[in-house]
């Protein structure tokens, strides 16, 4: 009988239960905290111990209502950010300019290294920004045609958007699905730690940029090496329209570009936390739509989508109170 991975929620009930058992055995203790603009954060140093207080069945039953309680402004932050995206990506802009690094790689050859490592920083910008991740999948069709026209096989073209992305998720230094998420349920003031997150996710993106490129070049040179050699020859590519980068899409492209600037700035240097950031991405939803004239219909669908995509986060992110209820 094959053996089947559990899903999240079943590890998160698990855990659960587990930290409920600890509460009778592992001492108790806390932080001293202090008010950070608005928001009660830790003071380093202050723990101590405090009288164990065991965790109860009923305890274990509640904590998850408890947890949508304390997290409801995040999870709701959750909701908007994933929804407003989905209004950025029903405009088509990412894709048609995706579709043009492509059309570039193809006429120049020489560049094609560089390309797919450009196109990697640029997925790994989308992870550790705004949490790019399933999102890839849309981009797969055109990345292995790409990597299959620059001789590479569709490892490459899968790799591009996946190990991209997933080095950024990894190494992110501002994305709120991770690192805001993070900070809200260990109370840390936002932006903390900016400059070591920065240098993770430079030493992560070069690493998965090299790893890939090496790949490459190794098929490229010896196309026997391929880990889909003797396959790759039934690989049956469908030729696709790719979408225009028409004006309306550029000024789609220059809006993300400037909402994501804006959330750096502000996070540092104006205090934002997730209301302010929230907000954010919500006007840039809003300005993507009006840009890319989506009727109302489309851009409330195109927003819902987006936000169904990450109802598992959203339920995750209350489980935080398990963690914590001794």
């Amino acid at each position: 009988m094959k053996r089947k991975f559990p899903n999240v929620l079943t590890l998160l009930l698990s855990f659960m239960l587990v930290f409920t058992a600890l509460t009778w055995i592992v001492p108790a203790g806390r932080f001293e905290r202090e008010s950070f603009q608005n928001k009660q954060v830790v003071v380093p140093g202050t723990y101590h111990e405090v009288e164990q207080s065991g965790q109860g069945v009923m305890n274990f039953l509640s904590a998850p209502a408890r947890g949508f309680e304390e997290a409801a402004d995040i999870i709701g932050f959750v909701f908007l950010v994933a929804g407003a995206f989905g209004v950025v990506q029903k405009t088509g802009a990412i894709e048609a300019a995706l579709s043009r690094v492509i059309a570039f790689g193809v006429r120049k050859p020489r560049y094609k290294l560089w390309i797919v490592s450009f196109l990697m920083v640029c997925f790994s910008l989308g992870g550790a920004t705004f949490g790019m991740a399933e999102e890839v999948l849309v981009f797969v069709l055109l990345t292995i045609p790409l990597a299959q026209a620059l001789g590479y096989d569709a490892v490459v073209g899968i790799a591009i958007p996946f190990v991209g992305a997933g080095a950024g998720f990894a190494g992110a230094f501002i994305n709120p699905f991770t690192v805001g998420i993070a900070q809200g349920i260990a109370e840390l003031a936002p932006g903390s730690g900016f400059g070591y997150r920065l240098v993770c996710w430079l030493i992560f993106t070069l690493t998965a940029c090299l790893f890939v490129a090496h790949y490459a070049y190794r098929v490229e040179k010896e196309p026997n090496r391929s880990v889909l050699h003797g396959w790759e020859s039934r690989w049956e590519q469908k030729d696709s329209e790719s979408p225009e980068l028409t004006r309306p899409r550029v000024l789609v492209l220059i809006a993300l570009a400037c909402s994501l600037a804006i959330l750096v700035y502000g996070v540092q240097f104006w205090g934002w936390y997730i209301l302010e950031i929230a907000g954010l991405f919500l006007g840039m939803g809003l300005l993507s739509a009006i840009l890319a004239k989506l009727t109302p219909d489309e851009t409330v669908k195109a927003f819902t989508h987006g936000a169904v995509d990450v109802v598992m986060a959203a339920v995750q992110s209350d489980d935080s109170t398990a963690t914590a209820i001794g």
